[in-house]
């Protein structure tokens, strides 16, 4: 029997991967959207439902079972597709070591060596917005040194890295010539350079993906695609 899932999901954020992953595993799905504040934080009352506050937040209801609540998206993303993605080619066989490998690689790399970067970026640019009127030419000047000689050649270097596979790899995706849940995970933080336009294959990667059916569908029932340069706004 099909699972009962419910995302609680808060808006402009990682939890916009896990609604694209259950379209893409064709599971229905409930969305419960919660509202960044004007700090862009997530509301108190996700605590509620996970004491971290944090989104994705993910809840899996079986007959008979007591429900499963879990976060971190390489967490569920990984149990979404050994639980109900098995008839799919969105996970990778450990048999194929050399895939799987790689599989494993760009799963874990998504929210580990390329994320620390992006989000100290999306940090720092935030700390310019919210710096008070009367600091805020000596903050930026400290925020701007900061990322010119730390943030962005660091940023520069993954993002070389992606762009650099991606121009090699079959079909354009992460792994095995099609899409998987590697791709899902990495396409939070391929969004979230600012100058994309030193990458072509990452601007064709992306574009590949968000044409497909099932990452719109995710977006509409979203509310709206990532604007990660919000933050700056």
């Amino acid at each position: 029997m099909a699972p009962k899932v419910t995302v609680y999901l808060l808006n402009n954020s990682r939890a916009l991967r896990i609604l694209w992953l259950l379209e893409e595993l064709q599971l229905d799905y409930t969305v419960e959207k919660y509202q960044r504040n004007s700090e862009n934080y997530a509301p108190e009352s996700l605590k509620q439902i996970h004491p971290l506050g944090r989104s994705p937040i993910v809840k899996i209801e079986e007959d008979g079972k007591k429900p499963i609540i879990m976060v971190e998206s390489g967490a569920i993303t990984e149990y979404l597709i050994q639980a109900y993605g098995k008839s799919t080619t969105l996970g990778s066989d450990p048999s194929n070591a050399e895939e799987y490998a790689e599989y494993l690689q760009w799963m874990h790399y998504a929210e580990g060596s390329i994320m620390t970067p992006c989000m100290i970026h999306l940090v720092f640019m935030n700390v310019k917005k919210q710096a008070p009127m009367l600091l805020r030419s000596v903050v930026n000047k400290i925020v701007d040194a900061t990322m010119s000689q730390y943030i962005q050649p660091r940023l520069d270097l993954h993002f070389q890295y992606v762009d650099q596979h991606l121009k090699s790899a079959p079909e354009g995706y992460f792994v095995g010539g099609r899409l998987t849940g590697a791709d899902i995970m990495m396409s939070f933080p391929c969004d979230g350079n600012p100058d994309k336009s030193k990458y072509p294959a990452l601007i064709a990667y992306l574009e590949k993906l968000k044409s497909r059916p099932q990452y719109k569908a995710a977006v509409a029932k979203a509310g709206g695609d990532l604007d990660l340069q919000a933050f700056a706004r």
